[in-house]
């Protein structure tokens, strides 16, 4: 652990991390694909099935207290854990889309920075279907200027892209074989490129923080995976009792709904 410890402190992200088998990683994307994917894909659902989604389901609950990835992330930030964020993140077979360099902590609000993001492998990740990369050392810097292109095909809420010096150049590759794990910093600068494969790349983001860290944008939702809560700076959300609970359906929407808000609303100088 020690050495994974050093890597991230050295370059701002680590992986492969092993998180689950393969039998059960093929278990979990049956179940995305069944149950998840065809309401992501519905355009007349009013909920967002890519985020948040550990609120609606005890599956997924059961995915962010994974123990390995817990003792990965409590080497970096401790044994008091809140997880602030979930998301899945797909790019089909052949999808153009891409990511450009940017930092994770743009628009969340979120101060200090004790922030770390696990991403999970559902299925093999490769430079051909557009893994994500990272460039090296880049969370040392703080935040860096952020230039808004809303360009298309970019996967990014406003096309942001940060002023990094020879990014390509320097950039690594995060490839995972599925049921793999990277981790990186909030601050590191990363991205994606297009799939040009006949494979698809689905992966499920999963942000933790420690509990003195405090959203400076408003008071904001989180889930409390391990220790204790010492801080009081989120409302805490209880673990869904069932698939279809109308409680965790209603606590969803809010913290969705105050997610966005947070997100959204522009940053102060």
């Amino acid at each position: 652990m020690s050495d994974m410890v050093a890597c991230f402190d050295r370059d701002g992200f680590v992986f492969p991390i092993r998180a689950y088998t393969d039998a059960e990683i093929a278990r979990l994307l049956r179940r995305f694909r069944a149950e998840l994917l065809p309401l992501w894909m519905d355009p007349t659902q009013e909920t967002d099935y890519t985020f948040q989604t550990h609120l609606l389901y005890p599956w997924l609950d059961e995915v962010i207290r994974n123990k390995v990835i817990l003792d990965a992330v409590e080497a970096l930030l401790g044994p008091d854990l809140l997880l602030w964020n979930t998301s899945f993140v797909a790019k089909p077979a052949h999808d153009p889309y891409y990511a450009s360099w940017h930092q994770d902590l743009t628009y969340w609000g979120l101060e200090p920075p004790k922030v770390v993001t696990a991403w999970l492998a559902f299925t093999d990740s490769s430079a051909a279907n557009g893994c994500v990369r990272f460039v090296p050392g880049t969370h040392q810097h703080g935040l860096l200027a952020v230039t808004e292109t809303h360009a298309e095909g970019n996967m990014l809420s406003r096309g942001q892209l940060v002023d990094v010096d020879n990014a390509e150049p320097r950039a690594v590759n995060g490839e995972l074989k599925a049921g793999e794990i990277s981790i990186h910093h909030g601050l590191v600068v990363h991205g994606s490129n297009p799939n040009t494969s006949g494979d698809d790349r689905i992966g499920m983001t999963m942000t933790f923080i420690a509990p003195d860290v405090m959203c400076r944008k408003g008071r904001d939702t989180a889930t409390l995976v391990r220790g204790r809560d010492v801080c009081d700076q989120f409302d805490l959300n209880p673990a869904p009792g069932s698939e279809g609970d109308p409680s965790a359906i209603a606590r969803h929407r809010m913290a969705s709904r105050r997610r966005a808000a947070i997100i959204n609303a522009p940053n102060s100088d």
